[in-house]
């Protein structure tokens, strides 16, 4: 390869075999997706070798090229959410400079903190990574820094005036990090960070400068049998990894499932085989930490750069779609949520199977936060649960629990993914209040949560035996009815009982909600247009159901 340079028109050229030679002129914008930024007015391919002679912006998905030249204080920035390629070498002008940064990873904290996408395949390459949580002050995030720590030892210092923190899989519990600040911090871990005050690190975000990795890790993973095994890594690359790479990973006694914390939600975003909730993927983006879990004695966790993708996420991007019969419950406490998922899989068991359920984690940051579980036998709590179906009567125990006395709903998504199973009722059981509920014609269910009560008060029935499970006969001491376009509920026998009313369309939709006081008598206009509705009545021990029709 050649390359010489002319001062006249400000040209330089780059021979690269005989591909054609694009370079970059600087004229206009320095943006990437720019032609006349480059001399040959072309966007470079994944063939042409580059030159950077100006300070360009990577502003598109996927730019690519083949070998790349950075002139000596130049800088080429990949912008938050796009992609770069380098299939060739980078060369660095003036890299003998220890501070010398010539390439800068952009993020943000918009719709879930993206980040900037680098794909390469040089050694010692030197660089900066922003990583903005894209969170508010007191939330927890797992972070992890994609620097090559053995060519350069990274400190706690990247973190001053956060609170920061390890998981120690051997004691089950966290080790505070912060003081002193010179902690070393390894590319083959995860760490748990949180701006404490208002404007602190966390916005703008932490910045990690240095040699970017694209070297083969072998994650310090560890199993106590006591403990389950949890242990804390990180995505060590300047890229995206893809944990369902069928190349690139060594796995070796660890559960296939990943676990990432959603800060700003407030809940565990959980993937494994295709399926998710709470928006987990396989897809891991640069600088995010996740939880694994070992399930047996000398656990390997193994990644070389043929796990790298370039698939450009947020941090916590969404899994859109939805498997075959599978069931997907969200609890929602005020404006908080979190999700549990029952699958029939017929390679799956009853009881947990690494390679098709994922556990349950509680909340990093206490119990008010709402936490929705499916149990097995023995009392596995699932945030996945896959099991068989042999076309016999199936019930799941469903819990929930959260650390005050609440109002929750319930709201049940997937029933028309069981299509395939001819005849089969899908139904909820509230044992507490002896209300049961069938999803397909009302996937909603709201109830008051009490501290006292078992966190284990619901069952999910997959019934196709006749009349099975059907509502029983409850007894019912209200009156609904509506007349001269008002709704009028009697409950003289449960007066001075506190209770709400919400009413469903016949898609199972909620179209209102009212609180009774206890004075046995509610009255209100009619907010909706004609037709059939369903009133549930909710009391301190107590439900019904009535049907009214709403005249024109």
């Amino acid at each position: 390869d050649t390359y010489s340079a002319s001062t006249s028109n400000q040209v330089t050229t780059y021979t690269e075999s005989s591909e054609p030679d694009y370079i970059f002129l600087g004229t206009v914008d320095n943006l990437w997706n720019r032609a006349a930024n480059w001399s040959s007015n072309l966007v470079p391919g994944n063939t042409n070798s580059v030159i950077i002679r100006a300070n360009c912006y990577v502003n598109i998905a996927n730019a690519v090229c083949n070998n790349m030249l950075i002139e000596t204080d130049r800088m080429l920035t990949v912008g938050a959410g796009q992609n770069l390629t380098v299939n060739g070498e980078i060369t660095e002008e003036g890299s003998a400079n220890p501070t010398r940064v010539s390439i800068i990873i952009e993020s943000n904290g918009i719709n879930g903190s993206s980040t900037g996408n680098l794909m390469h395949h040089t050694d010692g390459v030197r660089g900066r990574i922003h990583r903005n949580t894209g969170g508010l002050f007191g939330e927890y995030h797992l972070v992890s820094v994609p620097l090559n720590t053995n060519t350069e030892t990274e400190y706690s210092a990247t973190f001053l005036g956060s609170y920061l923190a390890r998981y120690n899989e051997s004691a089950n519990n966290w080790i505070q990090m912060n003081t002193p600040t010179d902690n070393i911090i390894y590319r083959d871990r995860g760490y748990m960070v949180m701006d404490p005050e208002p404007g602190g690190p966390g916005d703008p975000p932490y910045t990690y400068e240095g040699i970017f990795n694209q070297n083969q890790v072998s994650f310090a993973v560890s199993y106590t049998a006591s403990n389950r095994g949890w242990n804390l890594v990180g995505n060590p690359y300047p890229s995206t990894i893809d944990w369902n790479s069928s190349t690139g990973w060594t796995k070796t006694n660890i559960d296939n499932t990943v676990y990432t914390w959603n800060g700003s939600g407030g809940y565990w975003q959980t993937y494994i085989n295709g399926s998710s909730v709470n928006g987990g993927s396989r897809y891991i983006a640069p600088g995010q930490g996740f939880m694994v879990r070992t399930n047996s004695a000398s656990p390997a966790l193994i990644i070389n750069y043929n796990a790298r993708t370039t698939q450009t996420v947020s941090f916590f991007k969404s899994s859109k779609e939805e498997a075959p019969n599978s069931l997907r419950i969200k609890s929602i406490v005020n404006e908080k949520q979190d999700e549990a998922l029952i699958v029939f899989n017929e390679q799956s068991t009853s009881m947990f199977d690494r390679n098709y359920d994922a556990y349950n984690l509680s909340p990093l940051t206490g119990t008010l936060l709402p936490d929705v579980y499916t149990l097995d036998a023995d009392l596995n709590r699932y945030s996945i649960n896959a099991m068989p179906y042999n076309n016999e009567d199936k019930t799941v125990d469903l819990a929930f629990k959260i650390g005050t006395d609440e109002s929750v709903s319930f709201r049940f998504t997937g029933i028309e993914t069981f299509a395939g199973i001819e005849n089969l009722k899908i139904l909820l059981e509230d044992t507490k209040t002896n209300y049961t509920q069938l999803l397909s014609e009302n996937p909603e269910y709201s109830f008051a949560y009490y501290t006292s009560d078992d966190p284990a008060r619901f069952k999910i029935h997959f019934a196709k035996t006749t009349g099975l499970f059907e509502q029983p006969s409850v007894q019912k001491y209200c009156q609904v009815f509506a007349i001269n376009g008002e709704l009028h509920i009697r409950y003289s026998s449960l007066s001075g009982n506190a209770g709400t009313a919400q009413i469903y369309d016949i898609s199972g939709r909620t179209i209102a909600s009212y609180q009774l006081n206890g004075n046995g008598t509610f009255i209100t206009s009619v907010p909706f247009r004609a037709g059939a509705y369903l009133v549930k009545l909710s009391f301190s021990g107590h439900s019904e159901a009535h049907k009214v029709i709403i005249s024109e």
